[in-house]
C-alpha cells in the first residue's frame, strides 16, 4: 500500500504539464505495437484514442503485444523501471525512466486496464487502480478481447479540459513529428503515421510541402525566409528555418517523439531560426524537461550549428534575393553571425546590403567594392558629414558603417578581397598632410587650440571651410578584452612605460590656407590681438561645423573672443 495522495504530490513535482499522460499512454501502445511486430511478426498494428467529455473518460487502445496478469502487476505497479526491452533488441527505445504509465494519476482517480497477450492467447485480464481501494487483477471469463491492451482513465473534474477532441488532436500533432503505427481519435486517422520509406515533409526537399508544415505548425502568416536541412549521426535529421517573424525555441524529437523544447541554438541565430530535429538517441534529465549535457548533447548542438552554416552559406552562394530579406529582417543577427564563421563571411559578407553616403539606395558590399581601390567608411555621418561631403568630392564613395559589428565585418571582407580600408576621417587627414605646407599660421593658432592638439596648414578642397578638426578615437574593446587592456595600460603607466601610446586618442586642427580669411590673416607678417582673438573665433567655428562637443565655459570663451574682436577692429 501507498500513499495515494502523497504519490500524486510527487508526480506532478516530476510533470508541470498534467497533460503529458496522452503522450505516456501513446509512448506504451506504440512499444507495444512495435514488441508485436517484433516477437510475433504482427505489422497491422493500430492505436485507437476515444475522449468522451460528457462522462470524463479518456480510452486507448493497440493491438499491440498485450500483457499477462504477471506482466500487468510487474509493468504497472513497479516505479522506475522501464519494462520495455533496449533499442538494440527491436525496441523503439523511447522508455527511460519507468514513469510512463504511472502519469495517469495526474488525471484521475480511477483507472482500468483490459489486456491479452500474444504470448498467453487464452486466458485476458482485467485490472482496477481506485485510488481509496487500491489495485485489483481479476481474469476475464468467457469472450476474451482481441490481442493488445486498452485503457481507461476516468478523468477528475478539474482536468476534464483535456478532453476536448481538437485539443487532443493539436496536442498529439505536437507530440508526435511522426508514428511508426497509425493513430486514430474518435474513429479518424490523425496523419501521423510515416510509412516505410516516406520522408516527412519537414526532411524531404519539397520546400512547398516544407512550407506549408512550418506555417501551420509555427502559426505564420508568411512563409519562411529559409529552409534547410542536414542528416547528422545515427539516423538523425535537422530542419531549421529563418521565420519571417521572432521564432520559438528548438524542438528536440526521439524517433519522432517530443522530448523537449529547448534553446539549443547557438546564440545570436536563434533569434532568427528554428528548427526541429530527430534524433535516434537522446539522454534526459529526470524530470523529462531538459537535455542531460554531455558529449551526444555537445555533437548535437555542433550539428545544429554546421546546419544552419550551411543552410546560410548555400544561400549566400545561389540565392542573393533571399539574402537580401534576411538582412532586412535579422542584419545585426546575421552580422553578428557572419563574425563568428569564416565561411559565412566569405559567402554572406559580399552580399551585405551596405550604403553609399549619399545613395539613396542600399547595394551588396560586393558591388560597392567592385573596382574599389580603397575603401573608405563613415561610422557618425552627423559628426563626419564634413570629410564625407569632402570625400565624395575627390570619387571615394564613403560607406555608412554605423555598428561596430558591421565596421569589423566589412573591414574583414575587404582583407580577404585584399582592399584597403580606412575611416574617412582617417583618410581625410591623411589626404590633408600630402598637402601640408609651411605657415605662419601655425605658430597663431598654437595659442588657440589645446596643448595636446596637432596643427597643420594645407590647402583644403573646399575653400569655405576656414578651419577642420579631425578626431581619432580608438574605439574601447568591450567586454573581459576591454578590461584586461584597461588594466595593463595602467599598470605600464605606473611602470613608467608607454607600449599603450598608440592607442590613445589624437585630435588635429587643420588650417585651410584657402579660406579668404585665412588667407588675409596668413598674408601680415605680425599678428595683433584682434588676430588672435579672430584665431580664436575661427578655431571654435571650425569645432562646432565639425560637430566637435563644446562646453558651457569654451562657449562662453567664444563670445568672450567675438567681443573682444569686434571692440578691438571698432577701436
Amino acid at each position: 500500500m501507498i500513499d495515494f495522495k502523497g504519490f500524486v504530490r510527487f508526480m506532478r513535482s516530476l510533470f508541470n504539464d498534467v497533460s503529458i499522460f496522452r503522450r505516456e499512454l501513446i509512448q506504451n501502445a506504440l512499444e507495444a505495437c512495435r514488441q508485436a511486430e517484433v516477437r510475433h511478426g504482427f505489422s497491422k498494428c493500430l492505436i485507437s484514442i476515444s475522449v468522451d467529455s460528457d462522462e470524463g473518460v479518456f480510452s486507448i487502445s493497440d493491438n499491440g503485444v498485450g500483457m499477462t496478469a504477471d506482466e500487468l502487476r510487474t509493468n504497472l505497479t513497479v516505479l522506475f523501471r522501464s519494462h520495455w526491452p533496449s533499442s538494440e533488441d527491436g525496441s523503439l527505445g523511447i522508455g527511460q525512466f519507468g514513469f510512463g504509465f504511472h502519469a495517469v494519476f495526474l488525471v484521475a482517480d480511477r483507472i482500468k486496464v483490459v489486456s491479452r497477450s500474444r504470448c498467453s492467447p487464452d486466458e485476458a485480464h482485467e485490472m482496477d487502480f481506485l485510488s481509496d481501494q487500491g489495485v485489483d487483477i481479476r481474469p476475464i471469463v468467457g469472450n476474451l478481447p482481441g490481442f493488445g491492451t486498452t485503457i481507461t482513465l476516468w478523468l477528475r473534474d478539474d482536468v476534464r479540459h483535456l478532453l476536448d477532441e481538437d485539443d487532443t488532436r493539436n496536442d498529439l500533432e505536437k507530440t508526435f513529428l511522426y508514428t511508426h503505427y497509425p493513430i486514430h481519435l474518435n474513429g479518424m486517422n490523425v496523419g501521423l503515421r510515416r510509412p516505410d520509406g516516406w520522408s516527412h515533409p519537414i526532411f524531404s526537399g519539397d520546400q512547398a510541402n516544407v512550407e506549408a508544415w512550418l506555417m501551420r505548425r509555427y502559426g505564420w502568416d508568411e512563409p519562411p525566409l529559409a529552409i534547410g536541412s542536414v542528416k547528422f549521426g545515427n539516423g538523425g535529421w535537422i530542419a531549421i528555418a529563418a521565420g519571417p517573424e521572432r521564432v520559438p525555441a528548438l524542438e528536440v524529437y526521439r524517433r519522432g517523439i517530443r522530448v523537449v523544447q529547448q534553446e539549443l541554438i547557438p546564440k545570436p541565430l536563434n533569434v532568427m531560426v528554428c528548427g526541429v530535429i530527430d534524433v535516434q538517441d537522446c539522454e534526459l534529465k529526470p524530470d523529462r524537461e531538459t537535455l542531460v549535457v554531455d558529449g551526444a548533447h555537445r555533437r548535437m548542438i555542433a550539428a545544429i550549428r554546421e546546419a544552419i552554416i550551411a543552410m546560410l552559406s548555400d544561400l549566400g552562394r545561389h540565392q542573393p534575393d533571399i539574402v537580401a530579406q534576411l538582412f532586412d529582417h535579422y542584419r545585426q543577427v546575421i552580422v553578428a553571425a557572419l563574425g563568428s564563421s569564416e565561411e559565412l563571411m566569405r559567402t554572406m559578407g559580399p552580399r551585405l546590403p551596405v550604403k553609399v553616403f549619399g545613395a539613396d539606395e542600399k547595394s551588396p558590399l560586393a558591388e560597392v567594392l567592385d573596382g574599389l581601390e580603397r575603401l573608405v567608411w563613415v561610422k557618425d555621418p552627423a559628426r563626419d558629414r564634413v570629410f564625407a561631403d569632402r570625400a565624395r568630392r575627390l570619387g571615394w564613395r564613403p560607406v555608412l558603417l554605423l555598428d561596430s559589428d558591421e565596421r569589423e565585418l566589412v573591414c574583414r571582407v575587404c582583407d580577404t578581397m585584399a582592399i584597403p580600408h580606412v575611416s574617412v576621417a582617417e583618410e581625410f587627414l591623411a589626404e590633408m598632410k600630402r598637402k601640408v605646407t609651411p605657415s605662419a599660421l601655425v605658430p597663431l593658432f598654437r595659442g588657440v587650440v589645446p596643448a595636446d592638439w596637432e596643427v597643420i596648414c594645407c590647402e583644403d578642397v573646399d575653400a569655405r571651410m576656414p578651419l577642420t578638426v579631425v578626431r581619432l578615437a580608438t574605439e574601447r574593446e568591450s567586454g573581459i578584452g576591454g578590461l584586461l587592456f584597461d588594466a595593463l595600460r595602467a599598470m605600464m603607466e605606473k611602470e613608467g612605460m608607454s607600449g599603450f601610446a598608440d592607442r590613445q586618442d589624437k585630435t588635429i586642427a587643420i588650417l585651410n590656407k584657402r579660406n579668404p580669411v585665412m588667407a588675409r590673416l596668413e598674408q601680415r607678417g605680425t599678428h595683433s590681438h584682434a588676430d588672435r582673438e579672430l584665431a580664436r573665433i575661427l578655431f571654435f567655428s571650425g569645432r562646432l561645423a565639425c560637430d566637435s562637443k563644446i562646453s558651457v565655459g569654451e562657449m562662453d570663451e567664444f563670445l568672450d573672443s567675438l567681443a573682444d574682436y569686434f571692440n578691438s577692429s571698432a577701436a
